[in-house]
Formats: C-alpha cells, sequence, structure tokens
C-alpha cells in the first residue's frame, strides 16, 4: 500500500476515533444528566415523601391512639357489661329467692291467720268461761272478796261491828217436798230464793247463802248507810207480801218464818277447793234462835233490832 492510501486509512482511523470520542463524550455528558436529573428527581421525591410523612404522620399516630383508646374503652364496656351482667343475673337469683321468701311468708301468715283465728275463737271460748265462772262466783261470794281472791289468792277473815242479820225458814217444806218431784221442788226454790235476791238488792241487803229452805241475808256489811235494820225489815215485809201474793196464783202455797238480830260478825270464806262465804258470831246464833221462835208469816226481831 503507498503512502496516500495509508493517510487515507489514518485519516479514516482519526476519524472514526473522533466519531467515538464525541460518542463517548455525548453518552457521558448524558449518563452524567441523567444521574443528575435522577438525583434531583431522588432529592424532590425525598422532600416531598418527607413533607407527606410529616403531614401524614401524626394523623396515623392520632388514628392508632384513638383505635388503642377505643379498644380500651371497648374493653373496660365489655368488662362493665360482665359485672353489670353477673350482677343482674344475682339480683334475678334474689328477685326469684325474694319470691319464694314472699310465697313463705304468705303461707306463714295464713298459717298464723288461721291460728289466730283459732286462738281468738280459744279466747272468746275462755273469756264466756271465766264471765260465767265469774257470775257463778258473784252469785256465791261478795265483790270485794271475788277481786281479793284474784289479787292474793286468799281472804282474809274480816269484823264488822254493827250488821243486822236475817234468817228464814219455810214452814213444812220436809213434809211437802217429800211428796211432790225433785225438779218441782228446785223450781219452786229458784223461783221464790230469786226473788228474795232482788228484793235484798233493792233495799240494799246482800244474801249471804242458803241452806236447804233456809235463807240468810245480811245488812251492814257494804254500803253501810246508817239504817241497816230498817232495810232488813223492809226486805223481810216485801218478801212476805211476795209469798202472799204468789200464794194466791200458784199451785203450792207457802210461808216463812222470819227472826232477825243486830251487833258484831266475823265474815270470811270457808274451803279450798270449793269456797263458801259465811259469816260467824253470836248475832249469827241469835237470829236463828229468832227465827226459830217467829210465827208463819211474821217477823221476829231482837230487843236491839226493836231499839234501833
Amino acid at each position: 500500500m503507498d503512502k496516500t492510501g495509508w493517510m487515507i486509512l489514518w485519516g479514516v482511523v482519526i476519524c472514526l476515533s473522533m466519531v467515538l470520542l464525541a460518542l463517548a463524550f455525548y453518552f457521558y455528558r448524558y449518563r452524567r444528566e441523567t444521574e443528575l436529573r435522577v438525583a434531583s428527581f431522588k432529592s424532590g421525591l425525598w422532600a416531598r415523601h418527607r413533607k407527606f410523612v410529616h403531614r401524614v404522620m401524626p394523623i396515623i399516630y392520632d388514628y392508632d391512639r384513638n383505635k388503642i383508646e377505643a379498644d380500651s374503652a371497648k374493653v373496660r364496656y365489655d368488662a362493665q357489661q360482665n359485672e353489670l351482667n353477673a350482677k343482674q343475673f344475682k339480683l334475678a337469683e334474689a328477685s326469684i329467692k325474694l319470691m319464694e321468701l314472699n310465697e313463705q311468708i304468705s303461707e306463714t301468715k295464713d298459717i298464723l291467720a288461721a291460728k289466730n283465728l283459732d286462738l281468738l275463737a280459744v279466747k272468746e271460748q275462755l273469756e264466756e268461761e271465766k264471765n260465767r265462772s265469774a257470775a257463778l262466783l258473784r252469785n256465791i261470794l261478795p265483790e270485794r272478796i271475788i277481786q281479793e281472791l284474784d289479787q292474793t289468792g286468799s281472804s282474809k277473815p274480816e269484823v264488822f261491828g254493827d250488821v243486822a242479820v236475817f234468817f228464814s225458814d219455810i214452814i213444812n217444806f220436809t213434809a211437802k217436798s217429800s211428796l211432790m218431784p225433785p225438779q218441782v221442788v228446785i223450781a219452786e226454790l229458784n223461783d221464790i230464793f230469786g226473788e228474795f235476791d232482788h228484793i235484798c238488792k233493792r233495799h240494799n241487803c246482800e244474801r249471804i247463802k242458803t241452806i236447804g229452805d233456809a235463807y240468810m241475808c245480811v245488812s251492814g256489811m257494804t254500803n253501810y248507810d246508817g239504817k241497816i235494820c230498817l232495810n232488813i225489815i223492809e226486805a223481810a215485809q216485801e218478801m212476805i207480801a211476795y209469798l202472799r201474793q204468789r200464794n194466791e196464783t200458784h199451785e203450792y202455797q207457802w210461808e216463812i218464818r222470819v227472826g232477825i238480830h243486830c251487833g258484831p260478825i266475823v265474815a270470811g270464806v270457808i274451803g279450798v277447793e270449793k269456797y263458801i262465804y259465811d259469816i260467824f258470831g253470836d248475832t249469827v246464833n241469835t237470829a236463828s234462835r229468832m227465827e226459830n221462835f217467829s210465827m208463819p208469816m211474821r217477823i221476829n226481831v231482837s230487843e236491839e233490832v226493836y231499839k234501833k
């Protein structure tokens, strides 16, 4: 190859080298600009990312915090609900037990009411028995003696300084009553002595006892009014008048003798299981003797009674 050929070859090589250098420089610059652009892009992207993070993170933090608080509140609410349910369950159990107790109380009330009714019935019966017993006692004992027995269980003997004593006896009662049925005899005595009791009460006198057909009463033991002899004489007169009127209308006619004396007496309750109230003393004996010496349907009084 000649010199010209080599020059041309070298020229071509030099041109190609320059072209390659230009291309390399261009690629190098392009790459650098690209890297710079990428770096700039990345720097801007990071700045935007940081700005985004600064804006978004508080929101995310608040959201997480609110969520945690909501979860905690839900847990507390669930716990409170469970506690409330447990309390409601216990309250329901207590209500059931209370209902059962109320039923038992109602049943007990019904039982107690029934027993109270029974007790009231028994109490009424006891009151009736007590009233009957008191009435029987009042027919046997004076009221003050009954009160003393109720309070102390015993009665002390009493001494009365001035008492008028009445004795009466039905004439021929034994002979007549032996011919009569027993129920008629008792009915006749109840009729006569019942009216005698009313007469005594009207004249401030008090019956002491009856022995068979004998009737004894006094004036001056209670409600002393200073006219004991007058009271008992008026009572005796009314008794005789009653018998005379009764004899006019009844099948059986009866007559009595009456004896009256006055003076001191001793009175008291005799007996432990069966009580009897009686009076003692010379005054009682004298009144009995005055009755023995009396006339039919007449009143025999002692000198002491006559003087008063």
